[in-house]
């Protein structure tokens, strides 16, 4: 049985997606399978990836593009390792990667973490011990989890479009705690985000925020893992649609955010959203890893 299954899902990134791939293949563990899947890609994605596939452990898919997410969970279906990573194909692994999820392993494992590193900064796991105090928040991008923790779950939310990850393993951690399994990590940093500075990818990055962080309300305002979040999801979807310019959005959030939750703060930023100068010098964007 294969031990890792790796699924890079990826778009219109024919270039770093070969460094994606030479990272897996480049692994001191070997019993992994790779699929790459190819969510509509217009550019020459295909052909690049075309000479790895004499790899009988690579398998290369393409399917209509319908984002990220369903890439992602359409990799996972089509695997079979006895756990699933995922590896975004602008980043970069090292070579002990897998082994290192490896030696982790123990009957009883359910998530695998690791260190990571971005803007040349070292960051290190850390699992709080309240679920509901954020204990998700502070794990990398890159993980391995076992495959029956990840289909029970549900997979990714197909409707969501950012915060994936960190939405997908708040969800996750809340199951492998309800069977008891043991959420681990090292604190080797195996893991590299590439960071985006193009400003039209910022701006497209915090567009997509604003709308997932007020579907996130929608989904969690009742009940659920990230109910404590509800409040904060729509702080942070006001404020990211200032930052894009949708100011009647931003300004319809904040109001909503208002009736929520009256306090101090959330006046101040119903005034605020009305001061061209305050809101700018009070949201300007802030270089950041990627969700």
């Amino acid at each position: 049985m294969v031990d890792f299954s790796v699924i890079i899902p990826t778009y219109n990134n024919a270039v770093t997606v070969i460094t994606s791939i030479k990272c897996v293949m480049d692994q001191t563990f070997t019993n992994w399978e790779l699929v790459v899947v190819d969510d509509g890609s217009t550019d020459d994605t295909e052909k690049q990836v075309a000479p790895f596939l004499d790899n009988p452990r690579i398998t290369y898919v393409k399917q209509k593009n319908q984002g990220d997410t369903v890439a992602r969970n359409h990799g996972a279906s089509l695997t079979t390792g006895a756990f699933i990573c995922f590896l975004d194909s602008d980043d970069k692994v090292t070579r002990n990667w897998l082994q290192d999820f490896y030696d982790l392993r123990e009957s009883n494992t359910g998530y695998i973490s690791c260190g990571w590193i971005a803007r040349g900064k070292k960051s290190y796991p850390a699992v709080k011990k309240n679920i509901s105090k954020h204990k998700y928040s502070s794990l990398s991008g890159t993980y391995s989890i076992r495959r029956d923790i990840f289909t029970e779950v549900g997979g990714y939310d197909p409707l969501l479009i950012q915060s994936t990850n960190w939405e997908f393993t708040a969800r996750a951690i809340e199951c492998c705690e309800k069977h008891h399994l043991s959420i681990v990590y090292t604190n080797n940093c195996n893991f590299e985000y590439t960071i985006h500075t193009d400003p039209s990818k910022k701006h497209m990055r915090d567009s997509k925020r604003a709308a997932a962080t007020l579907y996130m309300h929608n989904k969690y305002k009742d009940s659920g893992v990230l109910h404590f979040r509800k409040n904060g999801f729509l702080n942070s979807s006001a404020i990211n649609y200032a930052r894009v310019g949708e100011i009647k959005k931003s300004r319809e959030v904040f109001h909503k955010l208002l009736k929520e939750d009256f306090s101090l703060k959330n006046i101040a930023n119903v005034i605020a959203i009305e001061i061209p100068f305050v809101r700018r010098k009070l949201w300007k964007r802030k270089p950041s890893v990627k969700d």
